[in-house]
């Protein structure tokens, strides 16, 4: 039977490493990161500029109004947990005394699947944007209503909806706020020609030219600035400085489409930064995880000393010489007076002149072995029969 010391040891080496295997797979299996949660309320993006300049579309002249972008998501299950679908409203609406047509510059209608973690858009996107065309897909990469969790000190490309391509949004800053830290993106956008990308009733309007009309195109330039909560990758502020005019083939300003200068309200940064709360935070249960396969390995360590370590000290100490009790004594077997027995088995005793305590040797002269007494038949003082 194993001596209990060893049976402890055995017991610390299998919980030790019981806790190591779950301090360590435990965050692979059940930290999926720093995600959209799918209850995610705070999906409300309000951008209101109350000197915007727009062109009205069709009635070929240019207004001075209140103009608000807005967009708005909502999230919906996809394929896997690590994704979710998003249905994707924008809306430009100018505030004038005109007509809600008149008023409505732009609108449309998005669809597309994106990463929760990393806000990178997985398919393809689809698009309405006029009343009875059937939706139109839009190959683009990059990333899209969020950034990347733990959002580093890089540039990352960010789809612009106007061009329907991705541009690259370039860190620049980095601030502490409430306890949060915030990164600054600013993606600058180069006048480009939106007509060569597809096709719209705004991208082309006829404007005149001295005596006659002239064809312009629409481009689309300017500067946006995402404001990124750094852990969560939330954007928690869109500031956008947008310059959208007409031009000629050769690149000449004719008209104005929209010049926007925008930015969310601190009642709605407010709000956005609290509901950086709402995404889950695995920080301190990967710590906890790693303690745990710290202390695993600290108890497996000693439970493979307390098996082998000691083990050899012991074995060492035998062969020292170290006293040890035996567990069965030898019998010593008397003789029986007149017995076969005494005549057929020799007394085994032990030798006085070695020591009774010490390891048992193999050598034979530890016990010797004693003739039979012959005893006599008859003692002298017994009398026979004769007598």
């Amino acid at each position: 039977m194993l001596p209990k010391s060893r049976i402890t040891s055995a017991l610390a080496i299998g919980f030790g490493l019981f806790l190591v295997v779950v301090g360590l797979l435990a965050p692979a299996l059940l930290d999926k990161g720093t995600q959209l949660p799918m209850g995610f309320e705070h999906t409300t993006y309000t951008l209101r500029d109350d000197q915007a300049r727009s062109r009205v579309i069709g009635r070929d002249r240019e207004v001075q109004a209140p103009v608000t972008r807005q967009l708005h998501y909502e999230l919906f299950p996809a394929a896997d947990d690590e994704h979710a679908t998003v249905q994707v409203g924008l809306t430009q609406m100018r505030e004038s005394m005109q007509d809600e047509v008149d008023r409505l510059i732009t609108a449309s209608v998005w669809s597309t699947t994106i990463d929760r973690t990393s806000g990178e858009l997985s398919q393809p996107l689809t698009v309405t944007d006029q009343l009875g065309n059937p939706p139109r897909e839009v190959q683009a990469d990059g990333i899209w209503l969020k950034f990347p969790a733990h959002a580093e000190q890089t540039t990352y490309s960010v789809l612009d909806p106007e061009l329907r391509e991705a541009v690259p949004a370039e860190f620049t800053e980095s601030e502490e706020k409430d306890g949060h830290t915030l990164n600054h993106y600013v993606q600058t956008i180069e006048p480009k020609n939106v007509a060569l990308n597809y096709a719209a009733v705004k991208n082309t309007v006829t404007v005149p030219r001295g005596e006659k009309q002239v064809t312009a195109y629409l481009y689309h330039s300017g500067k946006r600035e995402f404001v990124v909560d750094q852990r969560t990758g939330l954007v928690v502020n869109v500031i956008e400085n947008i310059d959208d005019y007409y031009a000629l083939n050769n690149g000449e300003r004719v008209a104005d489409g929209l010049v926007f200068n925008g930015a969310l309200s601190d009642e709605d940064q407010a709000a956005l930064l609290d509901a950086t709360s709402e995404f889950p935070d695995w920080r301190v249960p990967r710590i906890i995880c790693w303690v745990l396969a710290a202390i695993g390995g600290v108890i497996t360590l000693v439970g493979i000393f307390g098996a082998f370590g000691t083990g050899n000290n012991s074995g060492k100490s035998d062969q020292d010489g170290d006293p040890e009790v035996l567990d069965s004594p030898p019998t010593v077997v008397a003789p029986t007076v007149g017995s076969q027995a005494a005549d057929a088995h020799p007394v085994v005793v032990r030798d006085e002149s070695e020591p009774t305590t010490g390891p048992i040797q193999a050598p034979s002269n530890r016990f010797q072995a004693v003739p039979p007494v012959q005893m006599p038949r008859k003692l002298p003082w017994e009398k026979t029969e004769d007598q």
